[in-house]
């Protein structure tokens, strides 16, 4: 049996570049968090465009941070409800999520508060005495005007990371700017 000497060492060299930890390629659980998050990811999440003409689009949900395990659990004892998973809301053009909006809405308890949590972007409904005792609790925080504005318009490649990586094989996503240098 004839082995490609070639293919011997680039393996060799692979693993061991991979064993002290320098390349790693990227991976499907490299998910957007409020860290990598830009302002383009936020807007996209959170935009609507009305599905009716000469309509104004549909009351947007509010928008607030990811919930974590204990605050789900928290949302789920006070009676909220998640009406979509966060791929579920993502997957939709802001056309369609007007459209779902205006449904939901039809039929929704008075009071009752939509939440989309970004950047996860899932969809919850929540009675209006048990959004306000969640918010009180900080189990429910909505993103301020001061948090919108921090978030960076560009996500860096981070420390100790070749800018020839051309291969996305960083855990960062690189984001290119809108205006011109």
């Amino acid at each position: 049996m004839h082995v490609c000497r070639r293919s011997v060492l680039a393996g060799a060299t692979a693993a061991a570049l991979i064993g002290i930890g320098g390349v790693r390629p990227a991976s499907a659980k490299d998910k957007l968090t409020e860290a990598n998050m830009t302002k383009d990811d936020y807007n996209k999440i959170t935009e609507t465009k009305t599905s009716v003409a000469d309509e104004p689009p549909a009351p947007a949900p509010t928008p607030v941070h990811n919930f974590s395990d204990r605050n789900t659990d928290s949302v789920k004892e006070e009676n909220g409800t998640r009406l979509l998973k966060g791929k579920e809301w993502k997957d939709k053009t802001p056309e369609e999520r007007d459209a779902y909006l205006r449904e939901i809405q039809k039929t929704m308890p008075a009071g009752s508060r939509l939440v989309l949590t970004v950047p996860k972007g899932e969809l919850w409904i929540i009675p209006p005495e048990s959004y306000e005792k969640l918010t009180r609790d900080g189990a429910v925080r909505e993103w301020t005007e001061a948090e919108r504005a921090r978030i960076p318009e560009t996500i860096g490649l981070g420390d100790g990371v070749s800018h020839s990586d051309i291969r996305g094989t960083t855990r960062m996503r690189p984001v290119r700017r809108r205006d011109p240098l």
